[in-house]
């Protein structure tokens, strides 16, 4: 997700996170060997690749690597 790319279709990259949050996903990306929980996508990190973990169905993931 990368907002400029985003906005020539008339939508923000935290649009679709927002979409997702309200379906019982959390957003993160990879930095070395842990998953970063974001809020909002920025893109000011040079992070274009997220992760989309459902908190009930993926919470070992989440737990192992947060």
């Amino acid at each position: 997700l990368y907002n400029p790319w985003c906005e020539k279709f008339g939508y923000q990259a935290d649009d679709v996170l927002n979409i997702l949050v309200k379906c019982g996903y959390k957003c993160f990306y990879a930095s070395q060997k842990a998953l970063i929980k974001i809020n909002n996508i920025t893109n000011e990190n040079d992070v274009y690749n997220y992760f989309f973990l459902h908190e009930n169905k993926h919470n070992a993931i989440i737990s192992k690597l947060s």
